[in-house]
């Protein structure tokens, strides 16, 4: 439980730049993969999209 509330507290930090739209769509990413129902290759999926989206990678100039 702690660790949820750790990374809650880390998007949290994160929604003020991406914006309400954007938080809300990780928020269900992260309540989908908490669910028992969530099957495992799903659960990779949004471990991969949410990474993706917090990747400092994506924004640098090459």
């Amino acid at each position: 439980m702690l660790k949820i509330l750790k990374t809650v507290q880390f998007l949290q930090q994160k929604f003020k730049i991406l914006g309400t739209r954007l938080a809300y769509s990780v928020l269900l990413m992260i309540y989908a993969y908490q669910s028992e129902k969530t099957p495992s290759w799903a659960k990779k999926i949004i471990i991969g999209a949410i990474a993706y989206l917090l990747s400092p990678f994506d924004g640098m100039l090459t």
